[in-house]
């Protein structure tokens, strides 16, 4: 959890640029330039919806207009709805990315992107807006997609009822119907981790969460740290980005502040003292070339963005079998270690036993994919000691495979 310490009366410092959201009922809002002044802001987390239909946005062309001011009116719904709230909790600045971030100028955009995780540290609240798809959509959902259970009289303490509550099961199924489609966004990993406060306003009610609980119209629940990064980034590649550019880029804050807090070191989204777990990964499905990094070495997990699933040895007491593993500030990887070239026999999956069984669930269907992403997670299906690591397939025939071995472990009870 973010552990940003802020001054509650005087407030942070500012982010470079924030909405004065003015009076309550005023008509207007105004862009202003922070100039280091602190105060208390509250952030919109929010879905940008399809590319390129984002049409409240400032840039250099229009960024006078915006410190002039912009009518109340003008604003997409969700705009409008956050401005009410803000007013409403007694908070003079707000933050929106596409209204606070000059859009289409790169040199700003790498200064704010970086600024980012500080601005959800440090916000006052952060307003998510879950149940909508767009910014025209507004935060105040009407329409409930988790129907109501019973609905039961509230008495007052002089025996007067007093409305009504309405009590249904825990909702079932895919969280996304639950938390709104701003779940599926890949930003918002790390907006939901590194606020201080944060208030959801979703299709199933609203949820309010600190650093110490999350709580909601249906339960409670208390919160711990951030967790495992592995667990994280997994959690992480089932989300979308408008831009696959930011696929780094949108979980940097998030890896800096486990950095803080963890003292561990932090190099491009790889945490140094974990290295294995994060290099032993395989993906759920073939990707598309349109959705490669070229820019990452193919070992890397956002070098793809693919649903992707990490290596486990829960249950399992294990070893690592390399002798030195890190990667250098240009994201070169190296390793000192024990590498084996293997023969690739031709096997049938087990039907019985469990998917580790076999060499990479079915090593040949994956033989088979394109040759230009030759980087495979594989196993050993040998027990009790098993073997896991990473392997480059030869370029031409499939036949064989250099192998970096990087762990054994046992498995208890086998």
């Amino acid at each position: 959890m973010a552990k940003a310490l802020v001054n509650e009366t005087l407030g942070p410092q500012l982010p470079t640029r924030v909405l004065d959201v003015g009076e309550i009922n005023g008509e207007r809002i105004h862009l202003v330039e922070a100039n280091g002044r602190h105060g208390n802001f509250c952030a919109l987390s929010y879905c940008w919806g399809p590319k390129g239909t984002q049409t409240m946005i400032t840039t250099r062309d229009n960024i006078n207009d915006r410190f002039d001011g912009i009518r109340f009116d003008h604003l997409p719904k969700t705009f409008q709805d956050a401005v009410i709230v803000t007013r409403e909790i007694g908070v003079r600045y707000l933050w929106i990315d596409s209204l606070c971030i000059i859009q289409g100028d790169q040199q700003d955009w790498a200064s704010e992107a970086g600024k980012m995780a500080d601005v959800y540290q440090k916000a006052h609240l952060v307003i998510a807006a879950s149940g909508a798809e767009n910014p025209e959509v507004g935060i105040f959902s009407k329409k409930r997609r988790c129907p109501y259970g019973v609905k039961v009289p509230y008495y007052a303490e002089d025996g007067q009822m007093n409305g009504f509550m309405h009590l249904s099961v825990p909702v079932q199924g895919n969280p996304a119907s639950f938390w709104g489609p701003l779940s599926k966004r890949g930003w918002t990993l790390q907006e939901q981790h590194l606020a201080r406060r944060i208030l959801y306003f979703m299709p199933a009610g609203i949820t309010w969460k600190c650093n110490m609980l999350m709580t909601s119209e249906r339960t409670t629940a208390q919160l711990e740290d951030f967790g495992d990064w592995t667990d994280l980034l997994q959690k992480y590649s089932n989300r979308q980005l408008t831009y696959k550019e930011d696929r780094l880029a949108a979980v940097e804050g998030l890896g800096l502040a486990i950095q803080e807090a963890s003292h561990d070191k932090y190099n491009h989204g790889i945490f140094e003292s974990t290295i294995p777990e994060q290099l032993l990964w395989m993906m759920e499905h073939r990707p598309d070339k349109s959705d490669r990094l070229d820019t990452l070495p193919s070992w890397h997990w956002a070098s793809t963005g693919v649903p992707k699933l990490f290596w486990r040895t829960q249950g399992a007491a294990w070893r690592k079998l390399h002798e030195q593993i890190y990667t250098e500030p240009s994201g070169i990887l190296k390793v000192q270690g024990f590498l084996a070239k293997c023969k690739i026999l031709r096997t049938k999956p087990s039907q019985t036993g469990p998917i580790e069984d076999d060499l990479f669930s079915n090593l040949q269907s994956t033989i088979q994919q394109s040759r230009s992403d030759p980087l495979r997670w594989i196993q050993t299906s040998s027990r009790p000691a098993r073997l896991a690591g990473i392997a480059m397939l030869d370029d031409e025939h499939f036949a064989s495979a250099y192998v970096l071995f990087l762990v054994q472990w046992e498995d208890y009870g086998k």
